[in-house]
């Protein structure tokens, strides 16, 4: 079975995620990234993203084709260090380097584009803090095919 364009966008990101590394040029290092699970993922080693696709709007254009815009949900988990904001702001820099390296997902999409930011509501001295941060992509497929790009 061939993977929808949509599916072929969200191993982009992964991929993209998972260079983020110090020794690629990146202030931090990601220890994990995972696609979403339904029976869980692993949260042990950090700091980890969860890539979650989210909701999908389509719009059909002349001929047969389907311009998708689809929201990404990265939820970004870390341990809470002393200087969390701190912390939560140089991994956030880095995560938004490495999605605008290439806003078009390797010729996939016509457009990633950050769309916000928002943390997780923690109660002091939880020993986790992170973000969700929301990222829209747009593509276009044949209407009649999603796994075929135009």
């Amino acid at each position: 079975m061939a993977d929808t364009i949509r599916e072929k966008i969200l191993d982009n990101i992964e991929t993209t995620l998972n260079l983020i590394k110090t020794s690629g040029g990146y202030s931090n290092t990601i220890a994990s990234v995972q696609k979403y699970k339904q029976a869980g993922n692993e949260y042990a080693v950090t700091p980890c993203i969860i890539i979650l696709a989210g909701q999908e709007t389509l719009e059909k254009q002349t001929g047969f084709f389907t311009r998708a815009k689809f929201q990404t949900l990265l939820g970004l988990v870390t341990i809470a260090p002393t200087d969390t904001d701190a912390t939560l702001n140089s991994l956030l820099g880095d995560i938004q380097k490495a999605l605008m390296v290439d806003y078009t997902r390797g010729n996939l999409a016509e457009n990633t584009t950050i769309q916000n930011i928002v943390p997780y509501d923690s109660v002091e001295g939880e020993p986790y803090a992170g973000l969700i941060i929301t990222v829209e992509i747009q593509y276009l497929f044949k209407t009649s095919d999603p796994t075929s790009q135009v």
